[in-house]
């Protein structure tokens, strides 16, 4: 669509419409509406210019008596536009903070020669001076609401409605217009009581000043003759609350409209003659929230049905506004047979008919979709229960513009509402959209617009010129629509250094929003207290994310000369280009956003927490190394070699100068990659790690949740050179040995079931380490439930990819212990050799469970033994003995291996190295016909197992039964009891529904026990009766 129009059909804004007022030529009209805008329109129906100066829904528009100004208000700001260049000049904070704003269209009054604005307020009338924005003075006019303010003819006098049901009538002096606050309330000229039993909402002057009409909340019209101050005529006619009365310019009577009284009577335009007797109603749809007459015989009409609209005086409709429209609309009738037979449904379409706005007749007009003046096509498909369904016109029809944009909706038969759209778009707002009976404008479809901003008189530009634009944050814009950006060139002309970011979304630019510079680049904004009301509490509630790039016109996007280097190979004709000056800025965050579940991105905040999480919030979330820079990659997924390539080069794109991560943290696999260790990833990983970055960054990856089995790890944590992390069972959300308040934790350090295991498929043993995979994390600011301090997620985020995130700060702490220039090679070693061994296999634990102190000792050279290298594996490939190749070796052959330890303390320490290959001897099976032994008050079930087979004691008599008779030989010669309990899935879970929740589980302890009077007093695991004959 062009430039400028908005996706409706024949609404006047986006919102429902609060207010009208004509110019005083009666050629131009102006309303204001709750999706704050101010719009401009001549008779014919044309938008003069749109502008949104409001961050409240604008309830009131004057037109000053000269036609120079146009004044709109919300509940706090006061506007004053220029009318012939369309644009607000001054911006009015005319409710003191101290004083409490109101919600009414008519409040709202100029003085006759355009100098002075009364705005009410609760009790006062505030006086403006349009020329200077300053307030003139103050009139305490009540103790109530005040909901209209008029002038009369010659300014002397100002006329209120009043919430307490009266219209007090001042005269403008200085005794009644005093400094804010004023210290006394003014002195009435004359009031007029006993017309309205409820609020008065609004009041007008008839042209010479004799006669003042009123409407109010008690649904009455109200004619009063000045000079007795006595009713003439009261009429409760309207149908609810009467929200605006007005004199016709013509001299012939005044006009009303009210909200009506649902469900029975409509809304209502009426007529008056000057006697208040009703000539004329116009039912209408919508509540009626502001009328205004014309000198050229027009009356308008502001409505909740998103619509103004233009009468005569005799009451015929001349025009609705129409701010925005499509060029054409698209209209198929379809419909759905069913048959009882087939046992399904038919669908189709009708022809479509096409239609175009006629701005002359102000409605639309439509044709076939076949006829020659449209040439267009249609065809349906159903496959299924779905319809396909395709239509084209000539491009041409439409102008052949550059570029369109589409809506589509459906609605069932009949007035009704639109039930769907598609596609989801976020620009698009679904206003007061509801599934109810009735017929709805489009204007719920309209396309949202963001509004005008000013800049402040304090933000200067050296050149003149600003830059503008709006933050790239998905997540932002889905939250507070699209937030503006500005940059500015404040000490040298072109030199565009700073950016302000509306982060408070109030369309103004001033030196109190958020400022960016290279020396403080966080958007963030603390605007709420730690109970979430407007304040600070010292932690930010909005975050922008980071700014990393503004524009100079010499420097391309960091590492972008590198990065079309990289693709050149794919893309032989890509060119990088230069910003100019101030036109891009680039910023990082977590800023992704599912566009169809609305799901906000936290991952990378979450694990960055577990790495330097500094624990400022509660439940407190405090890294593995708070002192550790993080370099944030923001589109690791889109482009992974690149991402990695940027990781160990910096910004120069030159490994080795100091702008490049020592530790990449890759939290994802590739598991569908049959080929794992000698994928592209893997290889690439090798590569960059081992080669391009000379051995100085370390990569770490999770090894996956892809268990139960071996064989199970995923690239890029089977890359030889990345540090593998699988995860070890928590039980508790504190990572702790002694458990909770459930009792110890005999799972604490198990490997979880779910981590996936070694060999990759190159044959490498894997995982290297086991790390706790439990954690407390911080979460993005747009992503907590309340102000910045609930930031912190309330439940446990358990993976690998939590362990190789606080893997990957253990690194950090010990490069830092081992001083620079040590080769990751060697700090993996650190990292493993300072592991607990927790007496699983190699494929399943790697060097065993990560103990940083431990690792750190060894780094510092303060003691510890170190292995090299961390793994043996024997073999080779063609003659060739490389890590990331397969080891190969045949049946038969022999190979030589070399492990060094080394001491890294001062003390001497002894050591031992042994191997062994055991041989299986035979095997015990109980099945689960054995229960829990009744004396045992923690649910043991205890086997004995010796050279006389296995037995176990009768938990009545005491006896010992044998239930296995032994397995000849194997008692005396085994060096290796192994253990191992199995059990159906079934018997561990609660099942609810399609999901389970685990319930149960069995814990293993294998036990040498010695028979002695000292062994039987059972503590902790007891008491046992003590057997007779049971031998050692």
């Amino acid at each position: 669509m062009p430039v400028g129009k908005f996706a409706d059909t024949n609404t006047s804004a986006m919102d429902i419409v609060t207010d009208i007022a004509f110019s005083p030529n009666g050629q131009q009209i102006a309303t204001v509406s709750a999706d704050r805008y101010l719009r401009v329109w001549d008779r014919t129906g044309r938008v003069l210019f749109a502008g949104q100066a409001h961050s409240a829904k604008p309830s009131s528009v004057a037109w000053s008596p000269d036609g120079t100004m146009i004044a709109t208000a919300d509940p706090n700001v006061l506007v004053i536009w220029d009318a012939v260049a369309g644009r607000p000049v001054r911006q009015v904070q005319y409710v003191p903070f101290a004083d409490t704003p109101i919600d009414e269209n008519a409040v709202l009054g100029w003085s006759a020669n355009s100098t002075w604005i009364g705005a009410g307020t609760s009790r006062y009338v505030h006086v403006i001076n349009a020329l200077t924005g300053l307030r003139f003075g103050t009139l305490w006019a009540t103790n109530s609401q005040v909901n209209g303010v008029r002038f009369n003819r010659l300014g002397t006098e100002i006329a209120t409605a009043l919430g307490d049901g009266t219209i007090a009538v001042f005269t403008v002096n200085a005794t009644n217009i005093q400094p804010y606050p004023p210290a006394t309330r003014a002195f009435t000229a004359f009031t007029l009581t006993g017309g309205h039993s409820q609020a008065v909402l609004d009041v007008s002057w008839s042209a010479d000043d004799s006669r003042i009409v009123s409407g109010g909340r008690d649904n009455n019209v109200v004619l009063w003759d000045v000079a007795s101050r006595s009713i003439l005529s009261t009429s409760a006619v309207s149908g609810g609350w009467v929200t605006g009365v007005e004199w016709r310019k013509d001299g012939l009577g005044f006009v009303s409209v009210s909200i009506g009284l649902p469900p029975g009577t409509p809304p209502r335009l009426i007529y008056w003659t000057n006697a208040g007797a009703p000539t004329l109603t116009v039912p209408l749809t919508g509540a009626l929230n502001g009328v205004d007459t014309s000198t050229l015989g027009e009356i308008g009409t502001a409505a909740s049905d998103l619509s103004a609209r233009l009468f005569s005086v005799s009451g015929v409709l001349n025009r609705v506004l129409v701010a925005h429209k499509p060029d054409v609309a698209i209209v198929m009738d379809g419909w759905s047979r069913y048959s009882d037979r087939d046992q399904s449904f038919t669908h189709g379409l009708d022809v479509a008919t096409f239609y175009r706005w006629n701005a002359t007749s102000s409605r639309w007009e439509g044709t076939g979709l076949f006829a020659p003046s449209v040439n267009g096509t249609q065809a349906s498909f159903q496959f299924g229960e779905r319809l396909f369904n395709e239509i084209s016109i000539p491009r041409a029809l439409l102008g052949d513009p550059a570029g369109m944009s589409m809506e589509l909706f459906s609605a069932g038969r009949g007035p009704s509402k639109p039930q769907d759209t598609v596609p989801s778009d976020p620009n698009v707002n679904f206003k007061n959209l509801d599934f109810g009976a009735g017929a709805l404008s489009l204007g719920a479809f309209a396309y949202l617009r963001p509004g005008m901003y000013t800049v402040s008189p304090a933000i200067v530009s050296r050149s003149g010129t600003f830059h503008f634009g709006y933050h790239p944050s998905p997540i932002l814009t889905r939250l507070y629509g699209a937030v503006g950006l500005l940059v500015v060139d404040p000490a040298v002309a072109g030199r565009y250094d700073t950016v302000y970011v509306d982060l408070d979304n109030d369309h103004r630019f001033t030196a109190l929003d958020v400022k960016l510079d290279r020396a403080n680049p966080i958007a963030s904004l603390d605007s709420l207290d730690s109970t979430g009301s407007p304040g600070r509490d010292g932690i930010p509630d909005v975050s922008g994310g980071m700014m990393y790039f503004i524009a100079n016109g010499v420097s391309p996007l960091p590492y972008s000369d590198r990065y079309v280097q990289l693709q050149l190979a794919t893309q032989p004709t890509l060119t990088n280009r230069i910003p100019t000056a101030g036109n891009l800025i680039a910023f990082i965050g977590e800023f992704r956003l599912d566009a169809t579940t609305g799901a906000k991105s936290e991952h990378g905040t979450r694990l960055a927490s577990m790495i330097v999480g500094r624990g400022l919030l509660t439940p407190r979330a405090i890294g593995v190394a708070p002192e550790a820079k993080i370099v944030v990659l923001g589109n690791a997924l889109d482009d992974v070699v690149s991402s990695w390539y940027f990781a160990v080069e910096g910004y120069d794109g030159v490994p080795g100068t100091g702008d490049e991560a020592q530790v990449v943290l890759s939290p994802f696999n590739f598991p569908a990659l049959p080929n794992d260790g000698s994928d592209v990833f893997s290889r690439t990983a090798d590569f960059l790690s081992e080669f391009r970055s000379g051995g100085s960054a370390l990569f770490v990856a999770p090894a996956g949740e892809y268990g139960f089995g071996y064989g199970s790890i995923a690239s890029p944590a089977s890359a030889t050179a990345v540090l593998a992390v699988a995860r070890a069972e928590d039980g508790t959300a504190q990572s702790r040995q002694e458990g909770g308040p459930e009792g110890p934790n005999p799972h604490y350090l198990d490997p979880a079931v779910t981590s996936a295991r070694g060999p990759t498929a190159i044959g490498t043993p894997k995982p290297d380490l086991v790390v706790i995979g439990t954690a407390i994390a911080d979460i993005p600011l747009q992503s907590a439930p309340a102000d910045g301090s609930t930031a912190v997620a309330t439940t446990p985020m358990t993976g690998t990819d939590v362990a190789a995130a606080i893997a990957s700060g253990a690194a950090a702490l010990t490069i830092q212990a081992a001083g620079s220039g040590i080769p990751v090679d060697r700090i993996t070693e650190f990292l493993r050799s300072g592991a607990v061994d927790l007496s699983y296999d190699a494929m399943v634990q790697g060097s065993g469970f990560l103990d940083v102190a431990e690792s750190v000792r060894l780094a510092r050279g303060a003691g510890g033994i170190l292995a090299s290298p961390a793994t043996l594996v024997a073999g080779a490939y063609r003659g060739v003995r490389s890590a990331a190749y397969p080891r190969l070796l045949a049946a038969g052959a022999s190979d030589a291996l070399t492990l060094q330890l080394e001491n890294r303390g001062s003390v001497s320490a002894p050591v031992s190295v042994a191997d062994a290959a055991y041989t299986l001897l035979g095997t015990y099976s109980m099945t689960n016909t054995t229960v829990r032994d009744l004396y045992s008050p923690n649910g043991d079930i205890v086997f004995w197992l010796n050279a006389s087979g296995v037995s176990k004691v009768n938990g009545t008599t005491l006896a010992i039964s044998r239930i296995l008779a032994p397995i000849p030989g194997a008692w005396g010669s085994a060096d290796l009891v192994k253990v191992t309990a199995t059990s159906d899935f079934a018997r561990l879970v609660w099942n609810q529904g399609t999901a389970y929740q685990m319930n149960y589980s069995y814990t293993l302890l294998a036990m040498e026990w010695a028979v002695n009077a000292s062994n039987w007093a059972g503590f902790p695991f007891g008491p046992y009766p003590a057997p007779m004959l049971f031998p050692n």
